[in-house]
């Protein structure tokens, strides 16, 4: 089973496969405001992961593959003053423009055939490192471990992918046990 994890965002979208417990192949898509407006920096990513995906050959299938995705939340700042407000503005932008770019990966996933799943970050995190709150540094130190590489040469948009595929290895085997549960019920 080929997992593609996948840490969307606008600057920088990390993206990977994990086969058992080794991640095979990894990218990072960047953008910035000089490659045009919001919606063709949303493009462009969409475009490079379709590469990405069809570059990955006939192991890529509907029946074998699928692609998790970092579910996105907004968090909330506190306080009516100014500076929260401008504050609260900001990350409400920001997470709507990571939703259009996880809409379009979720797009091309679907060009594919592939099955998606979302995963909480705190879950992701979990499946890699054991821990639902561990650090950006333990995210990367796991994820470059199963990469095979050193810390510093796994982005940290890559290592959160590399979480993210763990996180949807685990969806799958709860779903599993799930439908072996029902089907013991019945």
């Amino acid at each position: 089973m080929l997992i593609l994890g996948v840490d969307p965002g606008l600057k920088a979208t990390g993206i990977c496969v994990v086969e058992g417990t080794e991640v095979t192949d990894r990218a990072l898509i960047t953008t910035s405001p000089e490659d045009g407006d919001e919606g063709q920096r949303v493009q462009d990513i969409a475009g490079k992961a379709y590469l990405f995906i069809e570059g990955l050959g006939e192991g890529v299938s509907a029946d074998n593959t699928i692609l998790a995705i970092e579910a996105q939340h907004f968090e909330d700042v506190r306080g009516d003053h100014e500076e929260a407000r401008r504050e609260r503005a900001a990350k409400a932008a920001s997470t709507i423009q990571v939703a259009h770019v996880a809409g379009a990966l979720m797009e091309v996933a679907a060009r594919f055939g592939l099955q998606v799943v979302v995963v909480q970050p705190k879950f992701a995190k979990r499946a890699l490192t054991g821990n639902g709150n561990a650090s950006k540094a333990q995210v990367r130190g796991m994820a470059a471990r199963m990469a095979g590489v050193e810390a510093d040469e796994i982005s940290e948009h890559e290592a959160d992918a590399v979480a993210v595929a763990c996180g949807g290895q685990d969806v799958l085997k709860q779903r599993k046990l799930e439908k072996l549960k029902e089907a013991a019920e019945t």
